[in-house]
Order: structure tokens, then C-alpha cells, then sequence
């Protein structure tokens, strides 16, 4: 639901705006999914494992207390923020409508954040359909939002001075207020569970717990945010805005075979671990293999289908003309596909609990993606980012692939030893030296 609210909004500003603002909603909206990523690991992805095995009180003394340091630690990154915004601004190093797309990034970023933490809370208390109805008026709002704002002035005056308010900086805005009144209404559906949990003993110890179960986590994570969100930044601070939004609008046709990805995985993850203790590691990776055929045969359908209709898509149904569309749009097929492969696989990686091998994989593969990123652009223009990102997801591809036969061929040698513990040779008489 949340993706799907996130590809209407992008739809909405591409065909709607021009391509300078939807860069920077796009620049915008990686800021805030850095921000979330790194919350889900070292805060709700470990509160989220250790709370629910606790008594109630504990429970609710967890989650208040936890929640209390996100609020104070939340307030001193903004403001820390924004002063770092407005003195870059004062200093000239970036215009105005930057200055205040930054800015209001910050506080989408702070209820976002706000939202996530009580979003991970109601999943801590089973409040599922509590979590629907928060997810749905998110989603609303923030589409709703969209639209307010491609309708609303780029201008306005302010004591006679004329200030620029981009369909950007409105977008952002609309992704503050939906968050914000997301996290008010999912704070008022846990004040009963949460009622009388105090904060006040102290949460250090609640610390203490989740910092082991975060630090690999958040390495991993913040690595693979490099690898799959930094290409906007470069392509912004080499090329410009336009190339930004020029990458993201063809990004955003393949949308469906990506949401189809994430959701496939979220579905494996947790029956991997499963059919490996069921099955074994055998069969669990044929399972995965067979998901990754035919999933990718419905793809490449797809592709095709989008390869045919490309300019009446990008032109009449979008209103935009893509500079190097045909390129762009096969790179960013085989990105599809590969990420398809390393996202289905790796779950077998997750399943054996290889999670520091993995983050050292996709940390060399995000440095030689990230270079040939940096170094590409002058020669093959923007497309030099996908480029990039396929170079990279093919290491990790490789580098899993040969994970999972190395954890088989482990797997096979430790049946055989305890085969042969359990069930020793019998020599035969003559063979025994009296």
C-alpha cells in the first residue's frame, strides 16, 4: 500500500510538474528512506525482536521508554539540521528553493520517523487492522497531497517580497503533514496499551540489548542505501536536476516488476527459514531458484510489453520526453532482473544467519558501483549510473550464488560426519587383528 502511494505520487509530480521539482522530491524522498532505514536498524528492527518476548509492563515500559529517546534524539538532529541548512543557505551554497526543499525534508523526515516508531508499535501489540486504517489515511493524504500541491501557487508575497514555493517544497510538505497526522493517530490507538508504562526508570538497559542485534544491521543497510539511492545525488551534483528526473520517470515505468520483487521477498523471508529446518538447504534454494525463473519470465512479459508502448507511454500518458529513454530503459531492466535474483536468493543467505558476510559483499560491491558511477558520467552521461548499479548487482549476484553452493557443500559435509557417528562401518570378522 505504502509503495504503491509513493509510485502515484511520482506519477502525479512527473506528468504534472517539471522535471526540476520531481528531482527534488526524488532527492527529498532517498533523504527520508536513509532516515528510515537507519531507524528500522537500531531502533524498531531490534525493538521490534526484543519487546515482544518481555511480560506487558515490560512491554509498554520498553516501548515508552524507547520512544521518549527517539523524541529527543529526533529534536536535536532537526534543529542540528536545519541550522546546518540555513547557514549553507546564508553562505550561498545552495538558492533558495533548495533551501527550502531541505528544509521541509527535515520535517517530513522528523513525522515520518514519528510514524514508523508507532507503526512497528502497533505491530509489537498485533493491532493489525489498527495499522491498515493508520497505513490507509496515510496513504490519502499523502496522495491527496500530491495533487493539492501541483494545483497551489509557485509564488506568493510576503511583506512585498516574492517568495518561490516550488510543487517540491508543496509535495514535502504534504509527506510532513500525512506523517504527522499518521503518528498522532497511531500515538491515540496505543494509549491504552501503553497505558500507565512509564519511561522515567531509566533505558539504558533497553539500550544495552538492542545495540548488538542493531550494529550489523544498520552497517548492512546504510551500505545498501549507497548502493540502490546515492546514484540521485551524483547525478545531481555532476550532471543536474533534469538527468535526475530524466532516470527516475524511466525507474518508475519498471515500478510494477519492482513492487512485485519486494513483495515476493517479503513473503520468502520469513517461510526461508522455515523450509530450511523443514527441507534443508537443498530443496530450499531449488524453491528460490524456481521463484526467480518465474518471476523473471513475467518480466521480461512485461519489458516487452513496455518496450513496444514506450513512447506512448512516456509522451502521451506521462507528458514527458525522456532524453535516452531506450537506453535508460533497458539498463534499468537489468537491474530489475538482477536485483530480482539477489533479493530472492539472499533470503536463503538471511535464512543461515550469513549476515556479515553479506554487508561485506554489497560494502566492496557499493565502492566499485559507486566509482564507476563517479567516473562514468563524463563518458556515458547519466546512464553511467545504472551502469554502475548492474556492475554491482552482478558482484553481489555472483557472490551469493557462491555463498549458497559453499553453505550446500557445508551442509552435505556435516550430514555425512554425522551420518557416520551415528551409523559407524562394521568391519567383517576377518578383518578384525586378534
Amino acid at each position: 500500500m505504502l509503495s504503491g502511494a509513493n509510485f502515484l505520487m511520482a506519477f502525479l509530480l512527473i506528468r504534472y510538474t517539471t522535471g526540476s521539482d520531481y528531482a527534488l522530491f526524488v532527492i527529498a524522498q532517498a533523504t527520508i528512506i536513509l532516515l528510515v532505514t537507519a531507524q528500522g536498524s537500531l531502533i524498531t528492527g531490534p525493538l521490534s525482536l526484543l519487546a515482544p518476548q518481555r511480560p506487558p509492563a515490560d512491554r509498554g515500559e520498553m516501548i515508552a521508554a524507547i520512544g521518549v529517546d527517539q523524541r529527543k534524539i529526533l529534536r536535536g538532529l532537526a534543529l542540528a539540521a536545519a541550522a546546518v541548512v540555513v547557514v549553507g543557505s546564508l553562505f550561498g551554497a545552495w538558492n533558495g528553493t533548495v533551501t527550502m526543499v531541505a528544509l521541509a525534508t527535515i520535517i517530513a523526515g522528523w513525522a515520518t520517523l514519528t510514524r514508523e516508531f508507532f507503526r512497528v508499535a502497533l505491530l509489537i501489540y498485533s493491532r493489525s487492522q489498527d495499522l491498515l486504517r493508520v497505513d490507509a489515511m496515510y496513504v490519502v493524504l499523502a496522495i491527496g497531497g500530491a495533487g493539492v500541491a501541483i494545483v497551489l501557487p509557485a509564488h506568493f508575497t510576503l511583506a512585498g517580497h516574492a517568495i518561490a514555493l516550488s510543487t517540491a517544497i508543496w509535495a514535502v510538505l504534504a509527506l510532513a503533514v500525512a506523517g504527522r497526522i499518521g503518528s498522532l493517530l497511531s500515538h491515540r490507538m496505543l494509549s491504552r496499551s501503553l497505558d500507565g508504562a512509564a519511561a522515567s526508570a531509566g533505558s539504558m538497559h533497553f539500550w544495552r540489548e538492542m545495540w548488538p542485534l542493531g550494529l550489523w544491521s544498520a552497517v548492512g543497510a546504510g551500505i545498501f542505501w549507497l548502493f540502490t539511492q546515492s546514484y540521485n545525488y551524483i547525478i545531481a551534483s555532476q550532471i543536474g536536476l533534469e538527468a535526475v528526473a530524466d532516470v527516475n520517470a524511466t525507474r518508475i515505468l519498471l515500478m510494477p516488476a519492482i513492487l512485485i520483487t519486494v513483495g515476493v521477498r517479503a513473503l520468502l523471508t520469513p517461510n526461508a527459514a522455515s523450509w530450511l529446518v523443514e527441507f534443508g538447504i537443498g530443496k530450499l534454494v531449488r524453491r528460490l531458484a524456481a521463484a526467480v525463473v518465474l518471476i523473471g519470465c513475467l518480466d521480461l512479459m512485461y519489458f516487452a510489453f513496455l518496450w513496444f508502448f514506450r513512447h506512448r507511454i512516456t509522451v502521451d500518458f506521462m507528458h514527458r520526453h525522456i532524453g535516452d529513454l531506450d537506453r535508460l530503459l533497458v539498463l534499468w531492466g537489468c537491474v530489475a532482473l538482477l536485483g530480482l535474483g539477489r533479493d530472492i536468493l539472499q533470503t536463503a543467505l538471511q535464512a543461515l544467519k550469513r549476515l556479515k558476510i553479506v554487508a561485506a559483499l554489497t560494502g566492496v560491491a557499493a565502492v566499485i558501483s559507486i566509482a564507476i558511477m563517479w567516473y562514468g558520467l563524463p563518458r556515458w552521461g547519466a546512464a553511467a549510473t545504472l551502469i554502475g548499479q548492474i556492475s554491482g548487482e552482478t558482484l553481489i549476484l555472483i557472490g551469493t550464488v557462491l555463498l549458497i553452493l559453499q553453505s550446500h557443500r557445508r551442509a552435505r559435509v556435516r550430514a555425512k560426519v554425522d551420518s557416520f557417528a551415528i551409523n559407524p562401518p562394521v568391519l567383517p570378522p576377518e578383518s578384525v587383528d586378534l
